[in-house]
């Protein structure tokens, strides 16, 4: 009975490795890819505006509590993240 119990355990840590090595090479992968269609500087500005996404999401769908120095900080993420945008416009790029 002992040994099932630890040879389940063994299948069961290197189910969740596998798991998790699956998982962090099709995100890499698919990032990779991203780049590639849109470019570094298009992938950076969306890898910025994640944390506000995440914040707003857990607020919305989880009921979060949303504090006044979160949305401090989701103001100057977008605020950075326009003035990319807009800095790019005047350049012409």
């Amino acid at each position: 009975m002992h040994f099932e119990q630890e040879q389940n355990r063994y299948i069961y840590v290197l189910s969740a490795v596998f798991l998790f090595a699956l998982i962090a090479v099709i995100g890499k992968t698919v990032i990779n890819k991203g780049i590639s269609i849109i470019g570094a500087d298009r992938a950076s500005i969306t890898a910025t505006s994640e944390l506000p996404i995440t914040i707003l999401l857990s607020f919305f769908a989880l009921g979060e509590k949303m504090e006044l120095v979160q949305l401090a900080g989701m103001l100057l993420i977008m605020c950075s993240i326009i003035m990319l945008q807009y800095e790019d416009i005047l350049e012409g790029d």
